[in-house]
């Protein structure tokens, strides 16, 4: 199976390619502007690196968010040509997921992702972690959901305000993600040695993304670009059925 797969939820860019061989060919880089078009330009530079053409793909996967709003409808867009131009199905993964199972060296305990959501809101996760990732050797980020024992908790992705996040987390707390940067202090008076992840953890990798693919097409999640959409969890960040409503 190859597949192109990416996530626009972060400021960061993600493109990445897995040719039936089970080689992987991505890139992860920062758009300040223009992230379309260097968006599109980065696809273009992952399929020169696997050797591959467009039309060679059998998948698209596609982080479906939360996150930036921007980012996502960008990269939903491409997601959706691509699919309908070559009548080729999608696979969607949440993008606090392609955070979570990224690798990172997490202790045993609890981990929570938490992207920053603008207005004091955070978009969340909790995740339980059975025993210590640190050392390990695994690079496949969903097969750390076994055998490092990183499992998602109910419910599901979360729109949250930074009051009633502080009441959800408790002690042996890891956390990951954007929000870390301003709300660091606030949870350092709630959390007795939480373990903050370096930076470099707090967005999803091309490993990542790779992965929650595969994932995915094991769990047959595919769907055809009609059906194919973005979780915004911001309710008013849809306002298209409630301006026909007017």
């Amino acid at each position: 199976m190859n597949f192109l797969s990416i996530d626009t939820s972060t400021k960061y860019s993600v493109v990445v390619i897995r040719d039936k061989g089970g080689k992987v060919h991505g890139c992860r880089r920062l758009f300040e502007k223009g992230r379309a078009d260097r968006l599109a330009a980065l696809i273009v530079e992952c399929l020169k690196r696997s050797g591959l053409e467009i039309g060679a793909m059998d998948y698209f996967g596609v982080g479906v968010g939360p996150g930036s709003f921007t980012g996502l409808r960008i990269g939903l867009s491409i997601i959706k040509g691509l699919s309908y131009a070559l009548k080729k199905p999608c696979l969607v993964f949440s993008s606090l997921d392609a955070i979570a199972f990224n690798n990172a060296p997490y202790k045993k305990g609890r981990l929570c992702v938490m992207v920053d959501a603008k207005r004091s809101n955070v978009y969340s996760r909790f995740y339980d972690i059975a025993e210590s990732s640190v050392g390990s050797s695994c690079v496949n980020p969903v097969r750390n959901l076994i055998s490092n024992g990183v499992k998602a908790r109910p419910p599901k992705d979360a729109l949250l305000s930074l009051p009633v996040l502080l009441q959800k987390i408790g002690t042996s707390m890891a956390f990951s993600g954007d929000a870390i940067d301003l709300y660091r202090k606030d949870i350092l008076a709630k959390v007795k040695a939480p373990q903050f992840l370096a930076q470099r953890f707090w967005y999803p990798t091309p490993e990542s993304i790779t992965s929650l693919t595969q994932e995915s097409f094991r769990l047959k999640k595919a769907v055809d670009c009609f059906k194919l959409s973005a979780s915004y969890l911001y309710a008013q960040d849809c306002q298209v059925s409630s301006l026909l409503k007017r």
